[in-house]
C-alpha cells in the first residue's frame, strides 16, 4: 500500500468494526455475515481496515458464490434470529458469550445443515463433555432442546430474553450519537471541534456498544467512561470524557435519560500529563536529510519547513484562492512565489491569513509535481486528493514512510518554529509564522511592515538550511 494510487475501493463493499472486534460485516441475501481479522489469518499488526479489506472482500465473495446455489435448511433462519437476539443481549450487557454466539451464527450460515439445540446453544457440547468426564450419565431419549434446558444455557437464556427490554432503534447509542453530531454541526461550531466530537464519539460507541440503550445511562455508565479515558496517555483523547458529559447533557435536555448524580464528581480527575520536550535537530542533519530525500518527499519536507504545513495542509493546497472555503484554505501563487494560508481552521468567511515567501527549491519542486487537477496542486497518480475525498489512507504519510528519513515529516514544522523563536529579532512573530490562531485583534490584523518581517523570517530559515 505504499504507492500513492493504492487505495481501498471507493464503493463500500462491507462495514468495518474496529476495536475491540476488528472485523468486517456484510449483509448477503438479507443475512448478516461477519469475519474477524483473526479468522482471516492476519497478524495483529495488520488488524486495520486498510490492511484487511482485500482478504475480507475475497471471503465475502466466496460466501456469495456459495449462497448462489445453497439454500438454508428449514429452521435455520429462526435459529439465526434467536442467536442474533442472544448476541444483542450479550453485547449490551458485555457478556463473554459474544464470540461463541458469533461463531454459531457463522457456522449455520456456512454449513446450511439441519438445526438442533447444539446450534442455538454453543455451550451445550462443552458442558455435556465436562459432565461425562466427571462420571455423569446422560439419560437416553432426550433431544437436543431438552439437553439444552437441563445441561446447557437454555433456561438461562430463556429467562434473560423473557426479561430483555427490546431497544427501540431511536434510543440506541448509534442513533443518538448521530443525532447529536448533526445538532452540533448545525449549530455552526468550528470544524476542528466537530471533528474532535466525531472522533471521540467512536470511543463512546466502542466502550458501551452500538445497541446500548441511552435511556439506561446512569452513574455506572459515567464511571465506566471515566475509567476508559483514565487510561489515555494523551491530553487530546482525555478531552473525550468532557465530550461524553456534553453528550449526556444533550440527552438529558431531550428527556432521553436522567442526569447521573456523579457527572460532575470531583473524584473524576486526571493526573497531569507532562508535555514532551521538542526534539532539537542539528542544522547539518536537516541539510543532509533534505538533500538525500527523494524529490517528492523532499517537497513535503520543504512545505513543512518553508510554510509549516501538515499532511492535510499539503493535500488541501489549492491552485487559486478559495474565498474562505474550509476545504482548502491555502493557495499557491507561482508568479509571486508565495503560499497564502488561513490562520484558523474554521468555515468562517474571510479569516485572517498569513503569506509565506517560497524558497527557490520549494518553487522548483512545486512546478515539477504540479498536478493536472483543476483545483489541487498535488495529487495521487490517479489525480485524486492525497488525504480525504474517499481516501481512507494518508497518502502523504504513506510516501514518507517509504523513505529512510531520520527526521519525521511533522518535525520539520517544529524545526522552522524553533529556528524562528531562537532568533531574538524574530521571536515575537513566532505565532504568526506558525499560522497559529490569533490571540489578539492586533495579532489578527498585521500590516505590510509585519509581512516584510515574515518575508525576512523565510529568508533567514531558508539560508540557515541552504534552500535559498
Amino acid at each position: 500500500m505504499g504507492e500513492i494510487g493504492d487505495t481501498m475501493p471507493k464503493k463500500k463493499f462491507a462495514s468495518w468494526e474496529g476495536k475491540p472486534n476488528f472485523r468486517w460485516v456484510k449483509m448477503i441475501n438479507g443475512e448478516r455475515h461477519r469475519i474477524t481479522c483473526k479468522k482471516l489469518g492476519l497478524p495483529d499488526c495488520d488488524w486495520t481496515k486498510e490492511k484487511s479489506w482485500e482478504k475480507a472482500a475475497a471471503h465475502f465473495a466466496r460466501i456469495e458464490a456459495e449462497l448462489a446455489v445453497a439454500v438454508l435448511e428449514p429452521g435455520a433462519q429462526s435459529a439465526i434470529d434467536l442467536l442474533e437476539r442472544k448476541l444483542q443481549f450479550a453485547k449490551i450487557n458485555r457478556h463473554v458469550e459474544s464470540d461463541e454466539l458469533e461463531s454459531a451464527i457463522e457456522k449455520i450460515e456456512r454449513d446450511h445443515h439441519s438445526i438442533d439445540g447444539f446450534d442455538t446453544d454453543p455451550t451445550l457440547e462443552k458442558t455435556l463433555g465436562t459432565f461425562r468426564l466427571l462420571g455423569g450419565v446422560v439419560p437416553d431419549g432426550l433431544d437436543s432442546e431438552q439437553l439444552s434446558q437441563i445441561f446447557g444455557s437454555g433456561k438461562l437464556w430463556r429467562d434473560r430474553l423473557r426479561n430483555q427490554k427490546q431497544v427501540e432503534s431511536v434510543f440506541t447509542l448509534t442513533e443518538q450519537v448521530s443525532k447529536w453530531l448533526e445538532l452540533e454541526k448545525n449549530r455552526g461550531i468550528e470544524h476542528k471541534t466537530y471533528l474532535e466530537y466525531k472522533t471521540r464519539s467512536k470511543d463512546i460507541i466502542s466502550t458501551l456498544g452500538e445497541q446500548f440503550d441511552c435511556r439506561e445511562i446512569n452513574t455506572e455508565t459515567v464511571t465506566q467512561m471515566y475509567r476508559f479515558y483514565l487510561g489515555a496517555k494523551i491530553q487530546k483523547k482525555r478531552n473525550g470524557f468532557r465530550i461524553f458529559k456534553r453528550f449526556v447533557r444533550i440527552l438529558v435536555e431531550n428527556d432521553i435519560c436522567g442526569l447521573p448524580k456523579n457527572i460532575d464528581s470531583k473524584l473524576f480527575e486526571f493526573p497531569t500529563i507532562q508535555p514532551k520536550a521538542i526534539k532539537a535537530y542539528d542544522d547539518a542533519l536537516v541539510i543532509k536529510t533534505l538533500k538525500e530525500l527523494p524529490e517528492r518527499a523532499r517537497l513535503y519536507a520543504l512545505l513543512a519547513l518553508n510554510c509549516t504545513m501538515t499532511n492535510k495542509d499539503i493535500a488541501n493546497l489549492s491552485k487559486h484562492p478559495t474565498n474562505g472555503e474550509y476545504a482548502s484554505m491555502a493557495w499557491v501563487d507561482l508568479k509571486k512565489g508565495t503560499i497564502t494560508r488561513s490562520r484558523i481552521k474554521t468555515k468562517k468567511k474571510n479569516p485572517p491569513v498569513v503569506t509565506y515567501k517560497l524558497w527557490k527549491s520549494t518553487i522548483k519542486l512545486l512546478k515539477k509535481f504540479w498536478s493536472i487537477h483543476e483545483r489541487w496542486v498535488l495529487t495521487s497518480k490517479a489525480n485524486t486528493k492525497l488525504v480525504g475525498d474517499g481516501n481512507t489512507t494518508d497518502l502523504v504519510s504513506n510516501q514518507w514512510d517509504n523513505t529512510d528519513s531520520p527526521i519525521m515529516l511533522v518535525s520539520f514544522r517544529t524545526i522552522s518554529g524553533t529556528a524562528c523563536g531562537s532568533e531574538p529579532l524574530f521571536a515575537p512573530y513566532r505565532t504568526l509564522w506558525l499560522a497559529n490562531k490569533p490571540s489578539s485583534v492586533t495579532d489578527a490584523h498585521y500590516d505590510a511592515t509585519t509581512q516584510a518581517t515574515i518575508d525576512k523570517i523565510s529568508d533567514y530559515i531558508g539560508n540557515k538550511f541552504k534552500q535559498v
